[in-house]
């Protein structure tokens, strides 16, 4: 798993240094493959244009995807669940963060400075965060993911301050917009409950996976499908050796909430939560595992 993030990271680094997809992306139709692979000055497009800057995306669809499996990978090296060295991680890490900073894409990071400080809040405080706290902090975020919408006063006033202070951020804000003119598109309660004759268009995107969900599948599919997510994460904190030896893991489970406030990356979430859950099936055996590996350090030492 991690070495396919090595080689997804350095392949999405050599696409943004050399400024080259190194793929076709258009189909027999002419239709663009990948999404918003190009970038300059706060505008991103599937289609080169004038001064364009090509993200890292590995062979992923964007660089929003490819930004949260490289912070999955993240997470995986700074758990105890792979045995590498002290060196190893750092040099993992540092191709990493060079393959986020390589999407140029301000959503990962967002979600990459909200994972370090978690991360280093644990590492220097002489108390690790709650679960309780990590919980509400899960449940808050959602819940400020599904009423963003008629937050759109609040996110026009701090994308002002931003562009005050020279953050281009009108593409951001302007996602909100698009977010009204999809929720238009329901014609009546039933469409609601089920999402039938909701289609999301290239015209009218939906960059917001509570929305996503509620718009495509329906609001009771949305609930089940954003239970599931929770409900996960919660089986990452349940059992207390696994949490507290892999603490990482929980955090970037927490990011999903806050990446999804303003981007649809429901199902990129979704695969790597799955691929996570793979490690929580034995929590025995990896408690088993990293005393064992604890126990032989102390010997070496």
């Amino acid at each position: 798993m991690i070495f396919f993030g090595v080689f997804e990271s350095l392949l999405g680094i050599a696409q943004h240094f050399l400024n080259n997809t190194f793929f076709n992306t258009y189909d027999s139709n002419g239709t663009p493959i990948f999404l918003s692979i190009f970038y300059s000055n706060g505008l991103s497009s599937s289609d080169p244009f004038s001064g364009s800057e090509v993200r890292a995306f590995g062979t992923m669809d964007s660089g929003l995807t490819l930004g949260v499996f490289v912070l999955l990978s993240m997470a995986l090296v700074l758990s105890e669940i792979p045995r590498l060295k002290k060196r190893t991680k750092l040099i993992l890490l540092l191709i990493f963060l060079i393959a986020i900073y390589s999407t140029l894409t301000r959503n990962i990071y967002t979600a990459t400075l909200i994972f370090i400080f978690f991360y280093l809040f644990k590492k220097n405080s002489k108390k690790r965060i709650s679960k309780k706290y990590l919980k509400l902090i899960y449940v808050l975020a959602t819940i400020v993911c599904f009423i963003s919408i008629w937050l759109q006063s609040l996110i026009q006033i701090i994308s002002q301050l931003f562009q005050a202070l020279g953050f281009n951020v009108n593409t951001f804000s302007g996602r909100f917009i698009f977010l009204q003119a999809a929720i238009t598109r329901i014609k009546s309660f039933s469409s609601l409950l089920f999402g039938a004759g909701m289609p999301i268009t290239s015209e009218i995107p939906v960059d917001n996976s509570m929305f996503y969900l509620m718009l495509q599948f329906g609001l009771i599919l949305a609930i089940i499908f954003i239970f599931f997510m929770y409900g996960s994460f919660l089986d990452c904190l349940k059992n207390d050796s696994f949490y507290q030896n892999n603490y990482s893991i929980a955090i970037f489970m927490l990011l999903f909430p806050f990446v999804s406030y303003g981007n649809n990356i429901f199902h990129a979430f979704c695969i790597s939560y799955i691929i996570l859950i793979l490690f929580f099936e034995k929590p025995s055996e990896l408690d088993q595992y990293i005393r064992i590996e604890k126990t032989n350090n102390e010997i070496t030492v």
